[in-house]
């Protein structure tokens, strides 16, 4: 909440205290020893927004090429990062991304789960099953229904 917090007030064009800065560097530095995977897609969205914002602002940059800026920028600090930690190196990425799905598929009842032939560790597996994915979580959550609250919030997730 200290992050989104201090987001907020920066997109909002307001400074946020010396305060905020503290606990947001420790909340960055607590969630990083946790699950260093979702600060690694939060701060790059951040401080991508909070960049354009300022530069937008300042340089008086057209709204029709905000998002490029934004993308580009956002692009440039994930290729960076991908550099400095060898789990972010987009091949290992996509290998976690293949042993969750074992790890999610082996403890979950096969009539509940989508089973990926052949899914392996490559950009051209993944974008061939995301569309499968995405097609039976949609008709499964919004079509097929679910008499589980649980179930229904995890084929939103999907």
């Amino acid at each position: 909440m200290v992050l989104s917090g201090v987001y907020l007030k920066g997109m909002m064009k307001e400074l946020p205290g010396m305060m905020e800065f503290v606990l947001a560097a420790v909340s960055i530095w607590i969630v990083w020893n946790l699950k260093y995977y979702w600060v690694s897609i939060f701060l790059p969205i951040v401080c991508t927004s909070l960049v354009v914002q300022a530069v937008s602002i300042k340089l008086k940059i057209p709204s029709r090429l905000k998002l490029s800026l934004w993308v580009i920028l956002f692009l440039f600090l994930c290729l960076c990062a991908s550099l400095l930690h060898p789990n972010f190196h987009p091949m290992r990425i996509l290998q976690v991304v293949i042993e969750n799905n074992q790890a999610f598929v082996s403890h979950s009842d096969s009539g509940d789960v989508i089973h990926y032939g052949r899914l392996d560790a490559t950009w051209g597996s993944v974008i061939r099953h995301f569309t499968l994915g995405v097609t039976v979580g949609v008709i499964q959550t919004f079509f097929v229904g679910s008499r589980y609250t649980s179930k229904i919030r995890c084929g939103i997730g999907k």
